[in-house]
């Protein structure tokens, strides 16, 4: 693919891995591949949720279920119907039962799979990006839940937005493009 658009583009075209991307425009730092860890078993079976193929080709990986397209999924699962992540946000807020039941499924979701992270390396902060960092209800409803996924006297670190906004990604790309000479302005 980076031949291929160097040609046709007629320039120098550089690659990174989202989460590496993220990561750099954020903190200036490297990143792991959290979103291709298994989601947690505990919140599978308590959701009765089914495996998940990943863009990655594998199934069940955590970015299957929190991404924009886990949360249409969610969806999917309790009320039989995908509705967009946009739609599903605008019916919570609304009071629609399936979309509150999907959105309360999806936060515990992330919680259990921030809590790994959490029970792992004890970080002082977890920064969100992505479209879905958008949603205000996760910085008030995540905390607590996440709260419960953890062992007593664990606090959760503060859950913030990303500094440079949902498209941060795209900031740490033309970074590691301008460091390579593949992009200059």
């Amino acid at each position: 693919m980076k031949s291929d658009l160097s040609a046709v583009l007629k320039m120098t075209v550089e690659t990174i891995n989202d989460g590496r991307a993220f990561a750099l425009s954020e903190a200036h730092g490297g990143a792991g591949e959290w979103g291709h860890l298994p989601i947690p078993a505990t919140v599978r079976e308590r959701y009765e949720l089914p495996l998940h193929r990943c863009g990655c080709g594998k199934r069940g990986c955590i970015e299957a279920y929190v991404s924009g397209r886990g949360l249409s999924q969610l969806h999917a699962h309790v009320a039989n119907s995908p509705v967009s992540p946009q739609e599903l946000v605008q019916g919570m807020r609304a009071g629609e039962k399936s979309c509150k039941d999907a959105f309360r499924i999806w936060i515990d979701c992330l919680a259990s799979c921030f809590a790994q992270l959490i029970l792992h390396i004890n970080p002082e902060i977890t920064v969100v990006g992505g479209g879905l960092s958008k949603i205000d209800e996760l910085y008030r409803l995540l905390p607590p839940t996440l709260a419960q996924h953890l062992f007593g006297g664990v606090l959760p670190p503060d859950i913030v937005p990303a500094k440079f906004g949902d498209a941060s990604g795209v900031r740490g790309a033309a970074i590691v493009a301008a460091q390579r000479g593949g992009w200059t302005g």
